[in-house]
């Protein structure tokens, strides 16, 4: 009898525990707080029921007072995804320079007008050149003022030297009994900048100036014959040519190197012979160096301008 009674209750739960799983697997399952609705799996339909009684469920656990009863037929929510740390990117290298590209510099081209060299020539070759090699040496005439005729030798050494020779004059004028001349002997060495025309010259040079005259009185004649020499330290520049035909250009400054010294060519008439002719060229003479005393004082240097040059070196 008690062993009938107990079946009948075991099975009576059984059936009450099924009708309540099969009623909440029916409704849908309500979303968690603050989460993703959760989607329950359909629930796999269940064999046919046998003759045979299957076991007896044990019952659930009781929940701890003031807890919800736990739904069976609900799954548990998933945890929340853990956040993803992005780190800071690496820095990206940034692309290196291209090269630049090596430009090459342009030659300077010649102008049209320019004079076209012969580039097998060795620098040494540049220059003058003559018979005697860079050495060119030849005659030159020179028209000028204060001693305007000349003649000379000059020689271009090599391009930037040069030395010239040269011997000019006044000739003879006759004023009644009386005569006079002036001469320039000159030596000068010449510097050629650059191997150009142009020139810069120092040297030496010789003034010099003559006169003769005749003094008569009735018991005889007396000539008397002087000359003044003046010794210069000369400057000049100019433009002269340095091969072949050659013309040019120059001025010269002399300046004293002492006073004057004055020659006479002639001597005095005995005076015991004819005393009046003897005070006559005495005088005379006297005139002479007081004249070249004056000058050195009022021209304290000489000038010679050469308007031209011509000549040829060879």
């Amino acid at each position: 009898m008690r062993t009938s009674a107990r079946f009948v209750i075991w099975t009576c739960l059984a059936l009450a525990l099924a009708s309540s799983a099969v009623a909440q697997t029916a409704a849908p399952a309500a979303p968690p707080a603050g989460g993703a609705p959760v989607v329950t799996p359909p629930a796999a339909t269940p064999p046919p029921a046998t003759t045979a009684a299957p076991p007896a469920a044990p019952a659930p656990a009781a929940a701890p007072a003031g807890a919800a009863p736990a739904d069976p037929a609900v799954a548990p929510a998933e945890p929340a995804a853990a956040p993803v740390v992005i780190g800071t990117p690496e820095p990206v290298p940034a692309p290196a320079p291209a090269p630049q590209p090596v430009v090459q510099p342009v030659p300077p081209q010649p102008s049209p007008t320019a004079p076209v060299y012969d580039e097998s020539r060795p620098l040494e070759d540049e220059g003058p050149h003559c018979l005697a090699g860079k050495i060119c040496l030849g005659p030159v005439l020179t028209l000028g003022v204060f001693n305007p005729l000349g003649f000379g030798v000059h020689a271009r050494l090599y391009e930037h030297f040069g030395v010239g020779l040269d011997y000019q004059f006044l000739p003879s004028i006759s004023a009644g009994d009386a005569s006079a001349g002036i001469s320039l002997f000159s030596l000068m060495g010449r510097w050629h900048p650059g191997g150009s025309s142009f020139f810069l010259a120092l040297g030496f040079s010789y003034q010099s100036f003559w006169a003769e005259g005749t003094s008569s009185t009735p018991t005889g004649d007396a000539k008397i014959e002087a000359s003044v020499g003046i010794p210069q330290l000369a400057f000049g520049l100019g433009v002269m040519g340095g091969e072949g035909f050659v013309m040019g250009i120059d001025l010269a400054l002399g300046i004293p190197l002492g006073s004057a010294d004055v020659e006479f060519d002639s001597q005095m008439p005995d005076r015991a012979e004819n005393e009046e002719l003897a005070d006559m060229y005495d005088q005379q003479r006297k005139d002479i160096e007081k004249i070249a005393e004056t000058f050195l004082e009022i021209l304290p240097a000489t000038f010679q301008l050469n308007l031209i040059r011509i000549g040829y070196m060879f």
